[in-house]
């Protein structure tokens, strides 16, 4: 079974991951490894909320179908989301 394996932080601020409406980071980021299932379909979510010009990091190493590697800076209302999809075909 493939697994997902995830590392987040944020400077100043908190962080939201989602995975498919579950939430599976909450708070001021860290470490995750997750069982996934072949065939279907991910949507992985964030929010970021912290001072203005912080900056967050959000890397997901495998499996290779889910390889994120975002690194930003807060805008000046000091928040940032987005998602990215993902399936698991192998």
């Amino acid at each position: 079974m493939p697994k997902l394996r995830m590392s987040a932080f944020v400077e100043e601020g908190i962080m939201n991951v989602r995975m498919n409406d579950d939430m599976i980071l909450p708070g001021e980021g860290g470490d995750l490894e997750l069982s996934l299932e072949k065939g279907k379909k991910y949507y992985l979510n964030w929010y970021v909320e912290g001072r203005a010009k912080s900056h967050f990091r959000i890397s997901v190493s495998s499996p290779k179908e889910a390889e994120l590697h975002l690194s930003k800076i807060l805008d000046s209302n000091g928040s940032d989301f987005g998602y990215f999809p993902f399936e698991i075909t192998t």
